[in-house]
């Protein structure tokens, strides 16, 4: 016959007890607001009504519209960008990155330590200890349809986010730029902008300044000939060629020139038409 002392029977009970207890303190959280609403739903050590495993937070509304989804030190926390993905704001505002313990857009932010490559080349944002481009706006440093002036896509047609820099993806983004109107570089090639010996003859550059050819992928000038055809011959003198440029190298250059009959400008010194 087996026999139990007072002893084991006590300690017995009194393990089913709190098993019991456990077994209601978790039950209670389950079913409470704090549940529901911020994933409190397991019983902690003490009794208190915690989030103790993801489980308890994914089900929670502050992981559905916060992003609060992880369970930390007994509550819901965000820790991922994961987390962010999960949160209504996501889908709403973009807001699906992990930044400084919250939900951000990092497509519509700029980072202080990122200032410097922000202003050359549209890399606005750190990620991953990263400065990157990752939308349009970095390229543009706008969300309107005209680039700021001194942003990447308005100086050299780099206007589209494409695997963390800002490239020239079309024709389109360079005819933006200063670089198009300055230089003819018109033509998105490899993720830059070109100038085209076609475009280039087809230019005010070529007819204003003799620039018709291209040099360093630039509209310059490879021809004397461009040179005496230019608006710049027959107005200052600069009919002659040097160094991919039209200057007036002597003074039957500037003699016919409208500076030398309009303003007595008709002798040639360091490439142009002077008194």
């Amino acid at each position: 016959m087996t026999r139990f002392s007072p002893f084991g029977l006590l300690s017995f009970g009194l393990a089913l007890f709190v098993g019991t207890v456990g077994c209601d303190a978790n039950q209670a959280c389950k079913e409470s607001d704090g549940c529901v609403m911020h994933g409190l739903c397991s019983a902690d050590p003490k009794g208190q009504c915690a989030a103790q495993t993801g489980s308890d937070c994914k089900a929670s509304k502050d992981c559905k519209e916060r992003g609060q989804c992880t369970a930390k030190d007994g509550k819901c926390a965000i820790t991922s960008d994961g987390d962010c993905k999960e949160a209504a704001s996501c889908k709403s505002a973009g807001a699906c990155d992990f930044r400084d313990g919250g939900c951000v857009n990092l497509a519509t932010l700029t980072s202080p330590e990122c200032k410097a490559s922000c202003a050359t080349d549209g890399t606005c944002v750190s990620k991953g200890g990263v400065c990157t481009a990752l939308a349009p706006f970095h390229c543009s440093r706008t969300t309107e349809d005209k680039p700021l002036p001194d942003s990447a896509c308005a100086r050299a047609g780099l206007c589209t986010a494409k695997d963390g820099k800002c490239v020239a993806a079309t024709d389109d983004d360079c005819k933006k730029s200063a670089m198009c109107k300055g230089d003819g570089r018109c033509t998105a090639k490899d993720g830059s902008c070109v100038a085209t010996v076609d475009l280039c003859k087809a230019s005010l550059l070529c007819s204003a300044s003799g620039r018709c050819g291209v040099v360093a992928e630039s509209c310059a000038n490879t021809s004397a000939a461009d040179c005496k055809t230019s608006s710049m011959c027959k107005l200052e003198g600069r009919c002659s060629q040097k160094e991919a440029r039209c200057i007036a190298a002597s003074s039957a250059d500037c003699s016919a020139s409208s500076v030398c009959m309009k303003a007595k400008r008709c002798t040639a010194k360091d490439g142009a038409c002077s008194k």
